[in-house]
């Protein structure tokens, strides 16, 4: 048998046995198998399943050129395919092997190194913060005015007796020396600051008045003392009521009475503020002098 003269694209031709293929594009026959026997089957080689088989019914088989595996072409009666010949299922798992002997213990590791020698001591941090200022020397007290007393005759020096008697020390007076603030015309509320002094002289007063007692300290168990030195005149005037940083306290006069005071006279009214538990008590007494 020869070619056709005018195949049709995918047209197929057997020649001597060998089963060709056209392709109209390039206009060329392929060889794509041969024929096993008068049967009509064919074995295929190519790197693709052919898909035009001449006689279907026969024995046709394909083998894969790029892997060399073998297909027989297989009509069960309602579909067509390829199945790989020899390509059993798989197999049961076989059974796990026995554990292999535990292998010898390598050897242990080389000898612990020495210690190594202790690191340098670290720089010292900054000292502490700077100390404090010494506060200031508190003025010293007056010296007292009293003469030193004459000095008493050695006794005689005997060879081995007693040293003679010292002699008497002579008489001498100690006076105390404290500041006073002025204050004159005096009326309504008058302030008496505690840092400035405690003793007070008032003159020309021109009514009775409220001593208000500022800057006091306010520690418990201690006692703050004042002296107001009144120049009286014709008509005599008192501090009838106390206030102690800003707030009024009533008097403890002395024999509980309420001193008036006596016109052209110098008195001295005393006051001791008592501190106890968070509390003040006013203690006050009047001297009169003239």
């Amino acid at each position: 048998m020869t070619f056709p003269a005018n195949p049709t694209n995918g047209q197929t031709v057997t020649v001597n046995g060998i089963i060709y293929l056209y392709d109209a594009t390039d206009d060329s026959w392929t060889k794509i198998g041969s024929t096993l026997s008068s049967s009509g089957g064919a074995v295929f080689v190519s790197t693709s399943p052919p898909t035009v088989i001449n006689a279907p019914e026969r024995v046709n088989i394909w083998v894969n050129a790029d892997n060399g595996k073998q297909y027989l072409y297989v009509n069960d009666g309602n579909s067509v395919q390829w199945v790989e010949m020899g390509a059993g299922g798989l197999g049961s798992t076989g059974a796990t092997g026995i554990d292999g002997a535990t292998g010898v213990p390598g050897t242990p590791g080389g000898a612990t190194g020495a210690t190594g020698l202790p690191g340098a001591t670290g720089i010292p941090g900054p000292p502490g913060g700077a100390t404090g200022a010494t506060g200031a020397t508190g003025p010293a007290g007056a010296t007292g005015a009293g003469t030193t007393g004459a000095t008493g005759p050695i006794g005689p020096t005997g060879n081995v007796g007693p040293p003679g008697a010292t002699g008497a020390s002579g008489a001498g007076v100690s006076l105390a020396i404290e500041p006073f603030t002025k204050l004159s015309n005096s009326t309504g509320t008058v302030a008496h600051n505690y840092t400035i002094g405690g003793i007070w002289v008032h003159e020309t007063i021109t009514s009775d008045f409220t001593a208000h007692f500022t800057n006091v300290p306010t520690t418990d168990n201690f006692v703050v003392s004042f002296s107001l030195i009144l120049i009286q005149g014709a008509t005599a005037y008192m501090p009838t009521a106390v206030q102690i940083n800003g707030g009024g306290y009533g008097i403890k006069w002395a024999s509980a009475t309420v001193p008036t005071g006596t016109a052209n006279r110098v008195e001295i009214v005393n006051f001791n503020f008592l501190r106890i538990s968070s509390t003040w008590t006013v203690i006050g007494s009047l001297s009169s002098y003239g």
